[in-house]
């Protein structure tokens, strides 16, 4: 079965690699060109997680431009800008009306268009789950549904609220426990240390950084305009304006916290 993978970032490429070790021919695309190499890096990373028959590898098709995409469904990765989602749902209607999902879950797949199925992935994506919202005129095949099954991903069907359940439940708390220190001026190490005894083994602040600063930059705003009960962090923009990204650039939002973090916030 073919299928399209358009935006070849974290999400992007894990879910092509996923796809790929799942038997399908995969079309991938990205402005920013493709990375073959680090396509090779995530299916030697996912093969660890998954129980995947070599016998039964898929393809991958590097594509230089959306109209080299097959006729096919296709799952859209870009950035959480919704005038880019929709510019591409439309570059990607010109070759085909098969069905269109949207991994984002910080926008509702109907804003994008009325045909748009949620299909979102966690990062990382061996956390085996996904959540859907499915559209009735224009249905995402049971097929790959059901693949993701047999691979044992839990299926979560959601209601259209921008950040489904997971998105929704974890920005709150990122945004709880940076607004601690916006607003109060805890210091990590306090929040880590309480962290550790509420929840042992979960660290608030490298979940950030594995989903990167700028992705959720545009997360939190997206979750705050349906929601004002969503905090916008503002030690995330001071970090983004001294070009601490996460874990994608090799920095960390504790460069910003554990540095006199007062001097930033003036």
């Amino acid at each position: 079965m073919k299928i399209n993978v358009v935006g070849m970032g974290v999400m992007g490429c894990q879910i092509a690699s996923l796809l790929y070790l799942l038997g399908y021919d995969v079309a991938v695309t990205t402005r920013s060109g493709v990375n073959e190499k680090k396509m090779h890096r995530s299916n030697k990373i996912l093969r660890k997680f998954l129980d995947v028959d070599s016998n039964k590898l898929g393809s991958v098709r590097f594509c230089k431009d959306i109209s080299d995409l097959y006729d096919a469904c296709t799952i859209e990765s870009v950035a959480e800008d919704l005038s880019l989602k929709k510019e591409i749902y439309s570059c990607v209607r010109e070759i085909t009306n098969k069905p269109f999902a949207s991994n984002t879950s910080s926008l509702r797949p109907s804003e994008i268009a009325s045909d748009v199925v949620g299909l979102h992935f966690f990062n990382p994506i061996y956390l085996k789950f996904v959540e859907v919202i499915n559209n009735s005129t224009n249905k995402f095949p049971d097929e790959i549904i059901s693949d993701l099954e047999r691979s044992n991903f839990s299926i979560i069907n959601v209601e259209e609220n921008r950040g489904y359940i997971g998105n929704y439940l974890l920005f709150h708390e990122i945004g709880a426990a940076l607004k601690l220190v916006d607003k109060y001026g805890y210091s990590s190490e306090t929040i880590k240390m309480v962290y550790s005894n509420l929840y042992p083994n979960r660290d608030i602040f490298s979940i950030l950084d594995l989903i990167g600063l700028d992705i959720a930059q545009n997360i939190f705003h997206n979750l705050h305009e349906e929601d004002n009960s969503i905090y916008l962090p503002i030690c995330i923009d001071n970090a983004i304006n001294l070009g601490i990204l996460g874990r994608k650039n090799k920095t960390s939002i504790l460069d910003v916290l554990d540095k006199n973090y007062g001097e930033y916030i003036k």
